[in-house]
């Protein structure tokens, strides 16, 4: 019980806080081979992060910028890494209630990218705060609960499977 009511106030100060009132009309035309600068918020859930890798392989084929925001401990679990940036962060960079913290809030707010793409699969309300921390006008995820919130571009979800959920997000993203 205590956690859900932790989950509902930090859902709260980051609607509050990061997520902007009246978002602008953009066009998604040709978004994907227009950026240049992309930020990738891995998964939290260990089954899932092994399955996403092949999005990150995708970007490093096609030789674009990707920036991947990680827990410090999960670094070294990125293969190739040498050929991305990193916005690591530890529980000290994160309030009791999950969220980052005002002295990460600054670092992030720093960042600027292209295209901001989200790839847990759950709710995740440090993934979705970051998400609209930094700048970014395209903000990609999977449909969850408030997404509409936080993404301008939402994609379904394979219920049973993340490996088929990545897989179709690859090919969505393909056509842009």
């Amino acid at each position: 019980m205590f956690s859900a009511l932790k989950n509902r106030l930090a859902k709260f100060i980051v609607k509050r806080k990061y997520v902007g009132k009246n978002p602008p009309q953009i066009s998604f035309n040709n978004f994907i081979t227009n950026s240049v600068y992309y930020f990738v918020i891995m998964p939290e859930d260990s089954h899932d992060f092994e399955n996403c890798l092949s999005i990150l392989k995708f970007f490093d084929t096609n030789k674009k910028n990707v920036t991947v925001f990680i827990p410090e401990k999960n670094k070294n679990l990125v293969p190739g890494s040498a050929k991305f940036k990193f916005v690591t962060y530890n529980e000290s960079d994160l309030t009791k209630l999950g969220i980052p913290n005002h002295v990460f809030v600054k670092r992030l707010r720093k960042k600027d990218f292209d295209l901001v793409i989200d790839l847990n699969l759950n709710d995740n309300i440090l993934a979705s705060a970051v998400t609209n921390i930094v700048s970014s006008n395209f903000r990609v995820g999977f449909v969850k609960t408030d997404s509409d919130k936080y993404y301008n571009l939402q994609f379904n979800k394979e219920q049973n499977n993340s490996e088929i959920s990545y897989k179709n997000l690859l090919n969505s993203l393909g056509m842009f």
